[in-house]
């Protein structure tokens, strides 16, 4: 389903546009979208993959996104997402560990902290699946992570 083709939009409206598909389709998180006062361009895609499960695709011309502990104690789903960066550049930090590199897949805890950013003209893939659904534990998803 398509979320956000900014194509359609006036420029003045595309960083908010993207801010807000980026936040309503993700967990709840803080969103930066790159370039500042240049031209903002996004494509969001989203597919539900049964009751536990969603595919996400994203090209941007650059965006951060950043996940607190602020917005963890809200409550945060037990899910796991593995991404793999297909174009352009990204860096993800999560859980102190040193940042992937591109085309690695990359596996994140969305119950941690983590912050990630691409660079312009990148595209991404992530998988979002509850931890129920493949019977792992929050531990046991940490410890792999």
């Amino acid at each position: 389903m398509l979320v956000l083709d900014t194509d359609v939009l006036p420029a003045a409206a595309r960083a908010d546009a993207l801010r807000a598909a980026m936040t309503s389709t993700l967990v709840p998180s803080r969103v930066h979208v790159a370039p500042d006062g240049g031209d903002v361009r996004a494509r969001v895609q989203t597919w539900r993959l049964g009751p536990s499960g969603d595919l996400l695709h994203v090209e941007t011309s650059g965006h951060r996104i950043a996940r607190t502990d602020r917005q963890l104690r809200g409550g945060a789903e037990k899910r796991i997402s593995l991404a793999i960066q297909l174009a352009g550049h990204s860096r993800l930090a999560h859980r102190d560990l040193p940042a992937s590199a591109v085309g690695e897949l990359q596996l994140v805890d969305l119950t941690s902290p983590f912050q990630y950013a691409t660079g312009p003209a990148s595209a991404a893939q992530a998988l979002y699946v509850d931890n129920a659904q493949i019977g792992l534990s929050v531990d046991v998803v940490r410890a792999a992570a």
